[in-house]
């Protein structure tokens, strides 16, 4: 532990120091806070503090000199969801009440105009690109922002000397705040890891249920308290093979070869998404190079921003069930994209388990482009069966949720003959009739 006094990690010259000396307990841990830094992250599990930790700091610099505090998170639906009650409740306990008005919205503190404001970032990037003098971000839940709202964020704090400060439990090792910050930080960033047994005051309610977890399960203990990402769920059909990719660095940035055509695979969602993967295969490679995700759109809208591309391609592929003709047009959704130019293979019609067969052995010869197929590869870590946790068995079917658009997709593409003929599995199969070009 680390007993540190106001001035001592604040040394800013012009700062408002009261007469009485404000104490600042800390973990050694959390120590570089007290440092200038443009960046300071703070991730780990439940029952670290960080957040508490956080919320001191930042009041005791509230109370030392002028700042303009934003307080935000991705999603914010009202003040409720905001952490105005943690800070006020640290504000109480650091016994400085009657130094800060706290309002239905805000917090000022009256000896030194610091004013706290709590966003939500995805419903006011508006508002937050025309906001001035912000001295201090503090962004929490971090995990849940996404790209698009830190590209907002960071170029709007642009103050002399100001700070974005970070508090996140991970979710996956593919989340925007994760990749940001903890696989490839910015300049100027102090990252650290913080768990509960850093916590001197970890209660015993909690030290209960991490230890329960522990000995039910110890992955989800590892994600839960130890604040590892969640690399795959609970029945996830494949991941020992994205482990595998991520760990041989198979995400990355794959640039498109315009000299090499692109086959595409989609699942045609009705009441689901329509969701698009797109293909190059260099000998034994498979490279994932871009994907899209329509939702209540026509074949039409698809096929127009298909032909917008750059891609040239060599290969559609679609489900077995694409011939059927449907009762309000008479026309199948083959025959509907023949007419709008597109050249058609139909997947072959096999079982769901050998198609995931087929995923799983093509998943060793793919290489995923990082940024365009981000939430596919989310979707295929997650893409899992049912446990029935008072049963203690797997269904004996894959889950139906969003992932199941992503990875059905995908399996479209592992059961055609032009990828399978790479595989020992491929060959075990009788693909029939249906694998034809129509």
């Amino acid at each position: 532990m680390n007993d540190m006094t106001l001035p001592q990690w604040l040394e800013n010259p012009d700062a408002q120091v009261p007469e009485a000396t404000l104490d600042i307990t800390t973990i050694a841990e959390m120590a570089p806070f007290l440092e200038p830094h443009r960046y300071k992250v703070a991730y780990g599990g439940r029952g670290s503090s960080k957040s508490w930790d956080v919320a001191r700091k930042l009041i005791a610099r509230a109370y030392a000199g002028r700042e303009k505090i934003l307080c935000c998170r991705e999603f914010q639906g009202s003040i409720d969801e905001s952490v105005l009650a943690l800070l006020e409740t640290q504000i109480h306990r650091m016994r400085l009440t009657s130094a800060f008005e706290i309002q239905a919205k805000k917090i000022t503190c009256l000896t030194t105009g610091s004013v706290f404001l709590f966003e939500g970032l995805k419903a006011n990037v508006t508002k937050i690109k025309s906001m001035e003098g912000i001295t201090i971000v503090w962004a929490e839940e971090a995990e849940k922002i996404q790209k698009n709202s830190w590209d907002v964020l960071i170029p709007t704090i642009r103050q002399e000397g100001s700070e974005i400060w970070v508090t996140f439990n991970p979710d996956d090792d593919l989340d925007e705040t994760w990749l940001r910050f903890v696989e490839d930080p910015p300049p100027d960033c102090y990252t650290v890891q913080v768990n509960y047994h850093l916590n001197p005051w970890f209660p015993d309610v909690l030290r209960r249920e991490m230890e329960y977890l522990k000995k039910k399960d110890y992955a989800e203990y590892e994600h839960v308290w130890e604040g590892k990402p969640r690399a795959a769920m609970k029945g996830a059909y494949y991941a020992e093979q994205m482990q595998v990719v991520t760990a041989e660095k198979r995400v990355r940035d794959v640039p498109y070869d315009d000299t090499i055509p692109v086959q595409i695979s989609m699942d045609l969602g009705m009441a689901d998404s329509t969701v698009i993967w797109f293909f190059q295969q260099v000998g034994a490679e498979i490279r994932v190079i871009d994907l899209m995700e329509f939702k209540g759109t026509g074949l039409p809208e698809i096929v127009k921003e298909l032909n917008r591309t750059p891609y040239h391609f060599s290969q559609i592929i679609v489900p077995h069930d694409a011939r059927v003709r449907e009762l309000g047009t008479g026309k199948s959704r083959v025959e509907v994209m023949q007419s709008l130019g597109m050249d058609v293979t139909i997947a072959p019609s096999i079982s769901v388990d050998d198609g995931i067969m087929a995923v799983k052995s093509a998943l060793g010869r793919c290489y995923f482009d990082k940024t365009k197929c981000k939430y596919g590869i989310q979707a295929l870590k997650r893409y899992r069966t049912k446990y029935n946790e008072e049963r203690k068995v797997f269904d004996n079917k894959p889950y139906h949720d969003y992932t199941s658009d992503f990875a059905d997709s995908f399996r479209y593409f592992a059961i055609t003959p032009s990828v399978t003929e790479f595989n020992h599995w491929g060959s075990e199969i009788d693909y029939g009739e249906g694998s034809k070009l129509i």
